[in-house]
């Protein structure tokens, strides 16, 4: 049984997220670092950026006649006609960024330190690389008001 404590040993008793996958040398512990280091920082580029391709990609677009009558009552587009695409491409991304996040949650709970730090560095740096203010329309605003 391996230790329900957080060790160091790269090798020794070192399982995975699968029974197969244990790394039987120093080789084989980097590459899988490495792994779940691109898995991390994957699960950010999917929590922050996809979204904004899927509502450039599929989401219904507008005619300025809808613009004007949307600006007294806005609505999400993916409840106008032609979103359902729009909804479904986005109910798929969430299973996939919640699937994605339990794999690693299950993966640090291997209890190993080199498993927990590298996927805590690449959550961070997919955080600082991909999520960005101007997705947030909250932030548009008040650097908005700040120029004038």
């Amino acid at each position: 049984m391996a230790p329900m404590y957080f060790h160091s040993s790269p090798t020794k008793d070192l399982i995975l997220l699968f029974g197969d996958w244990r790394p039987k040398d120093a080789l084989g512990y980097a590459v899988s670092l490495a792994v779940l280091f691109l898995l991390a920082t994957v699960s950010e580029w999917l929590t922050h950026r996809a979204p904004s391709l899927l509502r450039g990609a599929l989401a219904p677009q507008a005619t300025p006649a809808e613009l004007a009558a949307s600006a007294e009552a806005p609505e999400d587009p993916a409840l106008r006609a032609g979103g359902t695409a729009y909804f479904a491409a986005k109910f798929w991304l969430a299973a996939m960024r919640f699937a994605l996040h339990f794999l690693l949650m299950l993966a640090v709970m291997s209890f190993d330190i080199g498993v927990f730090v590298v996927i805590v560095l690449g959550l961070s740096l997919g955080y600082a690389r991909f999520a960005s203010n101007a997705d947030d329309p909250s932030m548009e605003m008040q650097l908005t008001n700040s120029k004038a």
